[in-house]
């Protein structure tokens, strides 16, 4: 008999498996941003206009003037007529009593008054006329009016025992007319 076949040979070891990939690269983090724009700021408020000033009331007895007397019609010696017929105040009909029956203070006061266009404020001249409402009865009727030499007053003499309402009336120095000043005021 024929001698026996050799046996097979073992396979031929099977190559190694490839060595695993390595991971993909992790993606690269992306570039730092730069930060968001800042919203355009407006431009800059223009500063508010500054406030208007005050107007300013002065009421000065002592550098005005006393051209005319009557108050309550009680007479003496500044019962002025001629006065009355020049002044704008009675030919506009300021008192409609004839002989008129209060005290005229011409040249008491000012006011400064200002507005949005004037830096410098313009005068306004004014006078002021006062009347008795209720009786009056004088203790000595020359005494009524400005008393210079006590200072800066005006004085409305009045008996004792006596009261009585009156009114101030403000009027432009410059046409007689009515005038109403514009912030409050004192007087002592």
């Amino acid at each position: 008999p024929s001698p026996a076949p050799p046996p097979p040979s073992p396979p031929p070891p099977s190559p190694a498996p490839p060595p695993p990939n390595p991971p993909p690269p992790s993606p690269a983090p992306p570039p730092p941003s730069s930060p968001p724009p800042s919203p355009a700021l407006p431009p800059p408020s223009p500063p508010p206009p500054s406030p208007t000033p005050p107007p300013r009331v002065f009421i000065d007895f002592e550098g005005s003037d006393v051209p005319y007397n009557n108050l309550g019609d009680s007479g003496g010696p500044l019962v002025n007529l001629t006065f009355v017929q020049e002044s704008a105040f009675f030919q506009n009909g300021g008192d409609p009593a004839f002989p008129p029956q209060g005290i005229y203070f011409s040249k008491i006061g000012k006011e400064v008054v200002y507005d949005e266009e004037i830096t410098d404020g313009v005068d306004i001249l004014f006078d002021m006329y006062v009347v008795n409402r209720t009786r009056y009865v004088p203790n000595i009727v020359i005494r009524n009016g400005e008393r210079g030499t006590t200072g800066d007053f005006g004085a409305l003499n009045l008996a004792d025992g006596q009261s009585f309402d009156f009114d101030f009336l403000f009027v432009r120095s410059s046409d007689g007319t009515p005038y109403t000043i514009g912030q409050p005021y004192s007087i002592y």
